[in-house]
C-alpha cells in the first residue's frame, strides 16, 4: 500500500493505492444500506460471518464478516 501526494509538483492529489484499496472498494460495494461489510481476517467475532465473495482482481474467495444496524 502506498499513502501520500502522488503527481506533479504543480498538480499533487493525496491518495492511497495499492491491493488493500483495491479489495476495500470491491468490499464496500457489497453492503447495502446500514450494512459494514469487511475481509474476515480483518475482523472481529462481535461481527457475524456473512459467507465468501469472489472480488474482481482476487484469485480466491474472501471470507467476509459484518455488521448490520436495526
Amino acid at each position: 500500500m502506498i499513502l501520500g501526494a502522488i503527481g506533479p509538483e504543480n498538480q499533487r492529489d493525496f491518495k492511497v493505492i495499492g491491493d488493500s484499496v483495491n479489495v476495500s472498494t470491491r468490499l464496500c460495494s457489497l453492503g447495502k444500506g446500514n450494512e459494514i461489510v469487511f475481509y474476515a481476517k480483518l475482523g472481529d467475532e462481535a461481527f457475524g460471518p456473512l459467507g465468501t465473495v469472489q472480488v474482481k482482481g482476487r484469485q480466491h474467495t474472501l471470507a467476509i464478516r459484518g455488521w448490520k444496524s436495526d
